[in-house]
């Protein structure tokens, strides 16, 4: 049986990825707090039978007041980011996961788990680990991950696999360096703007969630905005559908190559390998701690323990309640 630690990985990339990820949970949580206290600041004013300039100024001094001292809405803010930056139900969740040789000794396993078994853990509606498989094969719960769950990937993949991962955690790193040697070849200084791109691909890919998606989503659907306002923001949602997230970018890169742009196109061949390199890797991370936790039930009380797996219903509700992160 291979002695492989049961701590997080500390290589750099993996921490930047993990400082990226939480910044823009800090961000995000931020932003939809202001969000909420706005909307109840709103709402409080129109039942006073505010209006117009009185409105605007009862919003603004309660808004920041709620802000600061509602603690119900901060922790409705903090729900709510953390609904989203847990892995959401996919057709694929009930489908069974080959059984493969642990890598880890269960009893290192389960000494490093608050619990020895399913059955004692608080508040759980199951009996066994059997009883979670049986529910996720009826598609009744699944098994969700946050957005953190890539920190564990050398506990859950092969030596090969593992490798991949280092190559893809590496990649912006290493596309960056490509422009200098780009620049000590060529001599195009214009190469020299793929390593901002690489890291804006870096901080793309590793960002769980959008910032100014909320923002433009609540100013398009805010009454109190003025209408050519939220009209531009209806516009600038475009950007966030998934055609054209999956079609701008290389659309871009090719009327670049086609266009004698070879430059341009560098630079955004930068941003589009160093984003999906980390998104690959955050992706295989979360893929590989769910199979692991579905594998083993040693593996899932390790893994829950530490804040890495929960049980979720299709409809996004804890059936178990997520654990303080390791």
């Amino acid at each position: 049986m291979k002695a492989t630690k049961l701590r997080p990985s500390g290589a750099f990339p993996v921490r930047l990825i993990l400082g990226a990820d939480q910044f823009f949970k800090v961000m995000r949580h931020s932003a939809e707090l202001a969000k909420l206290a706005h909307r109840k600041a709103y709402n409080e004013g129109v039942a006073k039978g505010l209006r117009g300039v009185e409105l605007s100024a009862h919003v603004a001094r309660a808004a920041q007041a709620l802000r600061t001292n509602d603690s119900a809405l901060r922790a409705q803010a903090l729900v709510a980011v953390m609904l989203l930056t847990w892995s959401p139900w996919s057709r694929f969740e009930s489908q069974p996961v080959g059984q493969r040789p642990e890598r880890i000794d269960n009893e290192r396993l389960l000494d490093a788990s608050r619990w020895r078994s399913v059955s004692e853990i608080p508040n759980t509606p199951f009996r066994s680990f059997s009883d979670v498989m049986t529910a996720i094969a009826a598609a009744q719960c699944y098994v969700s991950v946050p957005s953190t769950a890539f920190r564990f990937t050398r506990l859950t993949s092969r030596r090969f696999a593992g490798a991949f991962n280092e190559l893809l955690s590496w990649a912006p790193l290493l596309v960056a360096l490509s422009s200098i040697v780009g620049l000590a070849l060529t001599g195009n200084g214009w190469l020299l703007l793929g390593i901002p791109a690489a890291l804006l691909g870096f901080l793309a890919g590793a960002a769980p969630l959008s910032l100014l998606q909320p923002v433009l989503y609540s100013a398009a659907n805010d009454p109190a905005v003025s209408l050519p306002l939220r009209v531009m923001a209806r516009i600038s949602l475009l950007a966030y559908t998934p055609l054209a997230k999956a079609f701008l970018v290389p659309a871009i890169f090719a009327w670049m190559l086609f266009t004698e742009l070879p430059s341009a196109a560098w630079v955004v061949a930068s941003y589009m390998l160093s984003f999906h390199a980390i998104r690959a890797f955050c992706a295989r991370g979360a893929i590989a701690l769910r199979n692991a936790a579905k594998r083993s039930e040693a593996f899932f009380l390790f893994a829950f323990s530490n804040g890495l797996c929960a049980l979720r219903d299709k409809n996004g509700r804890f059936l178990t309640e997520p654990q303080r992160e390791a």
